[in-house]
């Protein structure tokens, strides 16, 4: 801890002090690598942007899978899907209205909000090591409240709580990857999306000629 202690000011270090163990050992590994001077220099400036904030997540399986899905989106803010990134936004514990006036609360809502028909979202349920050992009504009532998100035009995904803990990564790039596979952008987004690149790689064009 004294290396946190160290580095950040007591607010992000009492943050840290919060997250559970799986996402302390992750951000060491990944502060800590000697690969590359850029790994350590990036989780540096991850906790400048993102910080240890674990928003409204209740369990710690939220807070691991929040923690791995902001160092991906800010891994995709280096990359040309820079300006796509922007549009998405991520709300844990979020409240969704029901037809009756009620709500329901979700772990994860995550909305992509450039697309020719509205916006994208997508509901993500982190079910903790307990959930196997639920009675078949608590299993009833998670299934029917599916349903009944699903009609409200929402989709739902589970992920089981050994999933987020054994491989984050793996998942989190998998809820992500469903937004960049389904959303259609709008034409002047995606304009802009491919003007960008082209940009881009014409920069790295002219540093090689310079180079070579």
């Amino acid at each position: 801890m004294n290396k946190v202690d160290d580095k950040f000011s007591s607010y992000e270090a009492e943050q840290f002090r919060n997250l559970p163990s799986r996402a302390q050992d992750i951000w060491f590994t990944w502060l800590l690598s000697q690969d590359a001077c850029e790994v350590n220099n990036d989780a540096i400036a991850f906790v400048d942007i993102c910080g240890f904030e674990s928003g409204e997540c209740e369990s710690p399986i939220e807070k691991l899978f929040y923690f791995v899905l902001n160092i991906i989106i800010f891994h995709k803010f280096s990359s040309t899907k820079r300006e796509f990134y922007m549009y998405l936004s991520v709300s844990p514990q979020y409240e969704i209205e029901r037809a009756n006036g009620k709500k329901y609360r979700v772990d994860f809502y995550i909305e992509h909000h450039s697309m020719k028909e509205g916006t994208l979202g997508l509901i993500v349920e982190c079910d903790g090591h307990d959930f196997h050992e639920k009675t078949k009504e608590q299993v009833a009532y998670r299934n029917d409240r599916d349903m009944e998100l699903k009609k409200l035009g929402y989709d739902v995904i589970h992920l089981s709580g050994s999933q987020i803990y054994n491989e984050p990564f793996k998942y989190a790039r998998q809820v992500l990857e469903y937004f960049e596979n389904t959303v259609q952008l709008d034409d002047d987004f995606e304009q802009s999306l491919k003007e960008m690149e082209s940009l881009k790689n014409g920069r790295k064009e002219d540093v090689y000629k310079e180079n070579n």
